[in-house]
């Protein structure tokens, strides 16, 4: 599998995620993290819907910036898409419409994962998800210009 940030020059290498648990590739290039929907959803199976909460502190740092362009789905080639996280969160996350493998580029992880978001993450391309972080946004853009 290529990196969809890297493109052709980078092959994703397995690194699991939290603490060997969860199945993850990641490209050594650009740090980011390409998680299967089956592997997520085995994961979340074993530890439940509530992981436990990490102190809420500054989350890290981003490894790199978010990149512009089509990314396409390294598992199945299709073109992934981007939901913004919202809720204090200025990035976005990508997920293939097809297989539902989500990329998360260098540092997104251990930023969701200071959040709670982490075991949460199909919420975040939920429709109803969207919509809140669209509201937020609107809400957002009024108060500045009062």
């Amino acid at each position: 599998m290529h990196c969809p940030v890297c493109k052709e020059t980078t092959w994703l290498e397995p690194a699991p995620l939290e603490e060997g648990k969860l199945a993850a590739w990641r490209c050594s290039t650009c740090n980011g993290h390409w998680i299967r929907n089956a592997d997520f959803w085995r994961w979340r199976a074993q530890v439940g819907h509530n992981t436990p909460q990490t102190p809420v502190t500054e989350p890290p740092a981003r490894t790199a910036p978010e990149a512009a362009g089509l990314r396409l789905c390294p598992d199945c080639h299709h073109v992934l898409g981007r939901y913004k996280v919202g809720h204090g969160i200025g990035f976005t996350v990508d997920r293939c419409r097809n297989c539902d493998g989500a990329w998360l580029d260098g540092g997104e992880w251990e930023a969701l994962r200071v959040r709670n978001l982490h075991d949460d993450l199909p919420r975040i391309f939920d429709d109803e998800w969207q919509r809140a972080v669209k509201r937020e946004v609107q809400e957002q853009t009024t108060e500045e210009n009062f």
